[in-house]
């Protein structure tokens, strides 16, 4: 066996082994976005019902913090942990409404804290991709947020 013959038989593999990585990554690193995004979607879901459970049992008032609900062991810590940002102690922006459950419509009151804009971002209302439409619905939430005396309700 000459040394010609040594390098191609040690080489191939490698080659093949890069091919096959090649392929691979791509898919775990879109699995692994994929699974940040539901788990995300389910932490939103859990302070969502979090929130309306603190409501119930304050008159219809709307905790001040998302802190408030671990404080008051709404839910657990972990659940403010947004996947995608986990250095975030709070991963999630949080906009209080003024106005009771029973009188609020369907709107957003939570999403993902982000820095971009990226590829989307996780809202109570879900996955949305478009920032235009995103920041149409924070707009409609925001004005949910303001004082009880505006009268544009």
């Amino acid at each position: 066996m000459t040394i010609k013959n040594l390098i191609i038989i040690l080489v191939i593999p490698v080659i093949v082994l890069a091919v096959v990585l090649a392929f691979l990554v791509p898919a775990v690193q879109r699995a692994r976005l994929e699974a940040n995004r539901s788990i995300s979607w389910t932490r939103i879901k859990g302070i969502d019902s979090a929130c309306y459970l603190y409501s119930q049992k304050n008159n219809g008032q709307w905790p001040d913090s998302l802190e408030v609900l671990v404080e008051q062991d709404y839910l657990p810590a972990i659940a403010l942990v947004n996947p995608n940002r986990p250095e975030l102690k709070v991963g999630y922006v949080y906009i209080k409404p003024t106005r009771p459950v029973d009188e609020l419509p369907n709107i957003m009151l939570f999403y993902e804290a982000y820095e971009e804009w990226g590829d989307g971002v996780q809202t109570s209302a879900g996955f949305i991709t478009d920032e235009a439409e995103f920041k149409k619905l924070l707009a409609e939430a925001e004005k949910y947020a303001a004082t009880e005396s505006d009268d544009d309700f």
